[in-house]
């Protein structure tokens, strides 16, 4: 929801700062790609890429957090995780190997 409220949240006060020109930032989500067919500035272009980027990335976190509702990656208990350090010493070199399991 921050995502989606963040990046709509901010088109919509554009979009009421200049209705004539940023009135296709009141759409959710494709609003900002509407929009950017109205400005001719760079960096217009570039902010309601991000904006849109971000309200696209919202929607999908949300939609999947929807569906996915109730199930978790839950790790086995029987499962230990470890780690393990080992120093090597040589005539001309030295080092340490990290080895894991999780």
């Amino acid at each position: 929801m921050v995502f989606v409220g963040t990046g709509y949240g901010s088109a919509y006060f554009a979009a009421l700062s200049y209705p004539a020109v940023m009135g296709a930032l009141y759409v959710p989500v494709a609003g900002p790609w509407l929009a950017m067919q109205q400005t001719e500035k760079a960096s217009a272009k570039a902010l309601l890429a991000a904006n849109g980027a971000l309200q696209g990335a919202g929607m999908i976190l949300l939609i999947g957090g929807v569906v996915g509702a109730g199930r978790q990656l839950v790790r086995k208990p029987d499962e230990e995780a470890r780690v393990r350090v080992t120093a090597s010493v040589g005539r001309q070199a030295f080092g340490l190997a990290l080895g894991a399991r999780f």
